[in-house]
């Protein structure tokens, strides 16, 4: 049942928050990793680990990664829906659950060699 009654407030109703968060704020990135990808010339492998901290499930974000030269200037930037990222049980509208790590692996064409720093910022 969604509704409570109120401690004090007679008849009156108040709903229980629902089941499903949407701030993308609650999940976080870790373990971010860049390396060259092991069976593909001119190719990277980026993995890293989605954790939804919030008390209830909430949906994938969109992953914008950004490559920088050594003056922050960007090389290269790409976002990538959860539709193109996730895979199996995990890819028709699948939430987040909640403190449940999902691993997230892409495949992408190397930036080149003036892409010395990266990262990955979760997008709503």
């Amino acid at each position: 049942r969604d509704v409570e009654r109120s401690r004090g407030l007679g008849d009156v109703y108040k709903r229980q928050p629902t089941q499903r968060s949407s701030a993308v704020t609650d999940v976080i990135s870790t373990k971010l990793i860049v390396r060259k990808h092991p069976t593909t010339s001119n190719a990277l492998m980026v993995d890293t680990i989605l954790v939804n901290r919030g008390p209830a499930s909430t949906s994938f974000p969109e992953l914008q990664l950004r490559f920088s030269d050594i003056n922050n200037q960007t090389v290269a930037s790409r976002t990538f829906k959860p539709a193109e990222y996730l895979a199996g049980e995990l890819s028709a509208g699948a939430s987040l659950a909640s403190q449940q790590p999902v691993h997230i692996a892409l495949e992408i064409v190397d930036p080149g060699p003036q892409a010395v720093n990266y990262q990955l910022q979760l997008m709503p």
